[in-house]
């Protein structure tokens, strides 16, 4: 895999997910908009509860990277989710979202069942996206595999170098390389 999307003279479009996250937030929102307004549901409303559920999946993604992903690095330091770098998981976004809509249809006692049905068909192209995006940016492989499924990942996947360098030096002097990795 090649996470370079775009490629001309002095520009790189790196493929991370946050790229496709951004887009399917903009399609969702204009989605969700029209069949929420097309529902029964006040303008302003829409907005301060697509916002809140947002919101919260943004939370939720970062708190899910640092408890399911680096969680030793969050025992040690708590307020590393306040730090510029590191992920957002996917998962936790999504619980997040669903929470906070969830959240806020209570505090504003409208029928969340319903307001989601307009939620799902972004949420869910959201989810097939991201996965994808990841796969294609190298950083979701499994196992070494001789199957014709299997797909080389390239050198230039910063994850699989991450992981290869960390491995290296047990690869490089191993009888059987591929039972260590």
């Amino acid at each position: 895999m090649y996470p370079i999307n775009i490629d001309f003279w002095f520009i790189q479009v790196r493929g991370y997910e946050g790229h496709w996250a951004l887009g399917i937030l903009i399609m969702g929102f204009f989605y969700q908009k029209y069949k929420s307004l097309k529902s029964g549901y006040e303008k302003e409303w829409f907005v301060s509860a697509y916002t809140f559920a947002i919101f919260t999946g943004f939370i939720f993604a970062r708190l899910f990277h640092y408890f399911f992903w680096e969680t030793d690095e969050f025992l040690k330091n708590p307020l590393i989710v306040f730090n510029p770098s590191g992920g957002f998981a996917i998962l936790g976004g999504t619980i997040g979202t669903g929470f906070g809509g969830w959240l806020y249809c209570q505090f504003t006692k409208k029928n969340f069942l319903h307001w989601c049905d307009s939620l799902m068909t972004p949420l869910t192209l959201g989810l097939c996206l991201s996965r994808f995006s990841c796969f294609l940016n190298g950083d979701a492989y499994g196992n070494p595999t001789d199957s014709i499924f299997g797909v080389v990942f390239s050198e230039n996947s910063d994850d699989w170098m991450q992981r290869w360098n960390s491995l290296h030096g047990l690869y490089a002097y191993s009888e059987k390389p591929l039972n260590i990795i």
